[in-house]
């Protein structure tokens, strides 16, 4: 999940671009997903990975633990 600056036009192959030139083939992203909405964080500041999977896996069949 990509959270976009304010007023910022990036679009999935101009990140893709940038990364190329960064990353190895198998570290790139296979989805992109852009959001204006900041990360749900804890109250330390840490991201809550829980949440974010959830809304990954909201309405889909089956689940894969990682």
């Amino acid at each position: 999940m990509v959270v976009r600056k304010p007023g910022s036009q990036l679009t999935c192959d101009e990140l893709m671009e940038f990364l190329m030139l960064r990353l190895g083939k198998f570290k790139l992203p296979r989805k992109i997903a852009f959001t204006d909405e900041p990360l749900p964080k804890t109250g330390t500041g840490k991201i809550r990975k829980l949440v974010l999977r959830e809304q990954f896996w909201a309405g889909k069949e089956k689940r894969v633990q990682g």
